[in-house]
């Protein structure tokens, strides 16, 4: 017998500026969207939403089982940390 598997796997991520000042102007939102949306991509993530306001971003994305969540935030909080900085 053969077993296959099917996995979907989402992750809604949310994450604030630094003590969650109005930092992203509508300029900065799109740089920076556009910069989380193409490393999720790197990272073989598919995005399916992003937004947020002034002061956080929410992102949803359909992830592998094999990459932890944990290394997923680390790489998009970091790139978008320093994008901003």
């Amino acid at each position: 017998m053969s077993l296959k598997g099917y996995h979907k796997l989402f992750v809604h991520l949310v994450w604030s500026t630094d003590e969650r000042q109005p930092l992203i102007d509508a300029h900065e939102e799109t740089v920076l969207y556009e910069a989380l949306i193409a490393k999720a991509k790197a990272l073989q993530c598919v995005p399916i939403a992003i937004g947020g306001m002034a002061d956080h971003v929410h992102m949803l994305l359909a992830i592998k089982p094999s990459l932890a969540v944990s290394t997923l935030v680390q790489k998009l909080k970091g790139m978008s940390s320093r994008l901003m900085s």
